[in-house]
């Protein structure tokens, strides 16, 4: 999951903007899935409000904004730029991470006398809750969407040697993105893969603000390219309701290695190569309401999920008595309790939790750049 930009001066809105209304996405997608993924309407929908490709488009971001402070000063990456850069990473990603954490596990386990649970977690670690803490691959029973954490945190920490590689050439780093597109199947490949497209964009980002060359062949066909990027955004969810033949899908996961979020990626970053060279869409993506949620993106990521279980833990009983058996009367106020309770925990972590964090992370910088 892609956070916000360390230090206020480094944002830049529209593309938190693009964070947010993807995090938003993920929203709606874990509503809809959570009891109604079996309906054709259901995967129809999930192709405009989709979640599981969502982090693609988090992760590239996370490319770009990583890097291109970097890139456009021309810091030296160094042991100590690194040594800085590490540190406030994950003073970034992890007090708000394991405050929700820790959340979720009281209440999935609610039923257990609290000095019981909080003895046997310290001793035999029944739960797994170390090992889901220190985001451990394949432990994420607990918080399903940590998933996205482990990831982020391994590979955003790669992002210094990827500037290295930019800065040596883009073609280096576009022969390293077109190895990576097919080594889908090795776990952290698949997803290098789409933190290298966002070093390669901030490493051209002002060409691409720049843009207006319409001469070029494609030009006049770039409308073209709409359904194009939209088809493979959401390429897993067409292939959901219409399966390529067994051979094809058989040549192009076993053969190829060429995995889902290869094409979501590539597909999230033409749609930053759009917004980034579109000051229209710039314009809309600034105003204050995407503004904010952008920035509380990380925690409406973080903290949806505790909502959407505390609605389908208790589904029969509130379906039944408060929207008499109805289930379109009862994904209404689902959806409106989610968003809403989602929206006021995001607001109070990135305030209470991610703020206060990002300057205590700021303070051992400083501490490690006397040194």
């Amino acid at each position: 999951m892609m956070t916000s930009t360390d230090h206020q001066s480094d944002r830049i809105e529209y593309l938190d903007a693009v964070r947010g209304i993807a995090a938003l996405s993920v929203v709606f997608y874990h509503i809809l899935g959570s009891h109604w993924d079996w309906m054709r309407e259901t995967k129809i929908a999930m192709f405009f409000l989709n979640g599981s490709d969502a982090v693609a488009m988090f992760f590239v971001l996370s490319g770009l904004v990583l890097s291109i402070k970097a890139i456009n000063k021309s810091t030296e990456i160094d042991s100590s730029y690194y040594k800085r850069y590490s540190i406030a990473r994950i003073f970034r990603l992890y007090p708000a991470f394991l405050f929700m954490l820790i959340i979720y596990y009281l209440y999935a386990h609610n039923n257990e006398n609290i000095f019981t649970l909080f003895k046997t977690t310290i001793t035999t670690n029944p739960h797994f809750f170390w090992e889901e803490a220190l985001l451990v691959r394949d432990h994420h029973h607990l918080f399903f969407p940590d998933w996205t954490l482990g990831v982020e945190v391994a590979l955003s920490l790669l992002v210094p040697f990827l500037v290295i590689v930019v800065r040596q050439s883009n073609k280096l780093l576009i022969f390293m993105i077109i190895g990576l597109m097919f080594a889908g199947k090795i776990y952290y490949s698949q997803f290098l893969l789409h933190f290298a497209l966002g070093v390669l964009i901030a490493n051209n980002f002002k060409r691409i603000v720049e843009f207006r060359d319409t001469s070029k062949w494609w030009y006049k066909y770039r409308w073209w390219l709409i359904p194009i990027v939209f088809f493979f955004y959401s390429m897993r969810h067409f292939l959901a309701l219409c399966p390529l033949p067994g051979n094809i899908q058989y040549f192009m996961s076993s053969i190829l290695y060429i995995d889902e979020y290869a094409f979501s990626g590539l597909a999230s970053a033409c749609l930053l190569l759009y917004i980034i060279n579109t000051k229209r869409i710039q314009d809309i993506l600034s105003h204050n309401v995407f503004s904010f949620l952008g920035k509380i993106s990380y925690g409406v990521y973080l903290s949806h999920w505790l909502f959407t279980n505390i609605v389908m833990r208790n589904f029969e009983y509130l379906l039944n008595t408060y929207c008499g058996g109805n289930e379109g009367i009862f994904l209404f106020y689902y959806t409106i309790f989610t968003l809403v309770c989602t929206i006021l925990a995001a607001t109070f972590l990135y305030y209470l939790i991610e703020l206060p964090a990002i300057r205590l992370g700021k303070k051992f910088v400083r501490r490690f750049a006397s040194t």
